[in-house]
């Protein structure tokens, strides 16, 4: 594997991995935001996950659509920032 498939599967990873985050996260606040009280065991977290319903709390609901947007914005910043890395060499081992 040459150096530039190496960095842009991580710059690739990286940004999937900030992705995933942001999604998860959004979940579980709208799960928060569904039941009106914060998980308490890693196993209720996860079933905030897939959790539908009402919503109780529109604040809980707000900080999730913030969230999922600051984890989008972090993830094109990172591939950019990744991208100008790349450019100016130092990605490169040679």
């Amino acid at each position: 594997m040459d150096e530039g498939s190496l960095f842009s599967q991580l710059t690739m990873w990286g940004a999937a991995l900030i992705g995933f985050i942001g999604v998860t996260g959004m979940r579980v606040l709208v799960g928060v935001a569904i039941e009106g009280r914060w998980p308490r065991s890693l196993g209720e977290g996860f079933r905030y996950i897939f959790l539908m319903g009402d919503i109780r709390s529109r604040r809980m609901q707000l900080y999730a659509i913030l969230w999922f947007f600051g984890c989008a914005a972090t993830s094109i910043l990172f591939v950019q920032v990744m991208i100008r890395l790349w450019k100016a060499g130092y990605g490169r081992w040679s």
